[in-house]
This record gives structure tokens, C-alpha cells and sequence, in this order.
């Protein structure tokens, strides 16, 4: 996605970009990722759900779409969604941790985690683009951003939410990692009201 800058001042069309640039994302995070479903490290079970570490393709389309469905189709967001997929610039260098109802074979839930190194790598947070950080900077090396939360509709309520928690739990235990974070969208749409529940 380097040459999407570039590609802009060519006069290329910022669509075909984004497009281009999130068909590379998804590449990416496929390339980097085991293709074995089996290999996907759980996390945290109870009943028919387990908490895992997404490693496939297939997963990974499955919380993407999951995030579209209740960011754009509930929400009303307005995301760069290409498809029925909400995906950005972000997930190729984060940990995606999935819901999965295991009787059914559905990802019910997500969270994705973006670890000190990865945000290094990537340059920034997340957050960056909504706020002004540099008071955070002293802790930057302890500081996990968790984003991108959702449950399916079926699935919400205490246990769902509690089991993605004890994945996330179970990911930074013995890491040394002291700090979460992370940006929570609130529709005002309706004045507030619901925000004020």
C-alpha cells in the first residue's frame, strides 16, 4: 500500500486505489497466515463457543464481513468497505481474534489486537487518527490497542463478551504487557439517546 500516495498523485482515482490497496491487505494477511484451520490457537472455550487466534483466509473473510454486517448493515457506519467487508490499512498487521460457534461452524464474534511490536512496525496507532497521543508515548511498549469489537446479534450479552475478554486475557498473559486501549464509535444519530443508556 506504499504506492497508494503515489498512485494518487499520478491521477489515479482514489477508489481504484482503495481498492487496489485493500485487495493488497487481504493478500497480505492471507500470505501471513497459516492456511490450516486446525493450527488456530483457542484461547478460551465454554459450551459450543471457543475464542481463537484466526490463522486461515476463510476466517479472517468471516469477521471482516462480520464487522461490516454490524458496523455498516446495524450501525449505520460509513466505512471504505469493499464487498460486504470492512477491512482497512490496520489488519494486516494485527492479531484477529474470532468468536467461533463451533457446532455451527460461525464466527459469531471479533476483536482485533494491535500488539506494541505490530504498532512499531506499522508506525502508529489506530487511535492516532482520532487523537492526540503523545502523553502515552512513556508507556507506548506496554500498550496493547484492542479495536474492531463485535458480536453477531444472536450471540450478544454478558457471555460472549466475557468469553472474547478471557481470549484477549489468555493472548497477554506472561507477555508483560500492562496497558489496553482502544477507540469506541457511538452513533449519535439519535441525539444521544442511546449513548446515554
Amino acid at each position: 500500500c506504499q504506492s497508494f500516495l503515489k498512485r494518487l498523485g499520478q491521477g489515479v482515482g482514489i477508489a481504484t486505489c482503495r481498492s487496489q490497496c485493500m485487495s493488497a491487505v487481504l493478500e497480505r494477511i492471507a500470505g501471513a497466515q497459516s492456511p490450516v484451520r486446525s493450527r488456530e490457537r483457542v484461547l478460551a472455550r465454554a459450551g459450543e463457543l471457543e475464542v481463537v487466534v484466526a490463522t486461515d483466509p476463510a476466517t479472517l473473510e468471516a469477521a471482516f464481513r462480520l464487522r461490516h454486517e454490524v458496523f455498516v448493515g446495524e450501525l449505520g457506519a460509513r466505512l471504505n468497505s469493499v464487498q460486504g467487508i470492512d477491512r482497512d490499512l490496520f489488519d494486516a498487521w494485527c492479531t484477529h481474534l474470532v468468536l467461533r460457534d463451533v457446532a455451527r461452524d460461525e464466527v459469531v464474534g471479533t476483536y482485533r489486537v494491535l500488539l506494541p511490536e505490530q504498532a512499531r512496525r506499522l508506525g502508529r496507532l489506530y487511535a492516532e487518527q482520532e487523537f492526540w497521543l503523545t502523553r502515552l508515548l512513556p508507556i507506548r511498549d506496554e500498550l496493547v490497542e484492542l479495536g474492531r469489537s463485535c458480536i453477531a446479534r444472536p450471540w450478544r450479552g454478558g457471555a460472549a463478551l466475557m468469553l472474547l475478554w478471557s481470549g484477549i486475557g489468555e493472548l497477554l498473559s506472561g507477555t508483560g504487557l500492562r496497558y489496553v486501549m482502544g477507540c469506541v464509535s457511538v452513533s449519535m444519530a439519535d441525539g444521544g439517546l442511546q449513548a446515554a443508556r
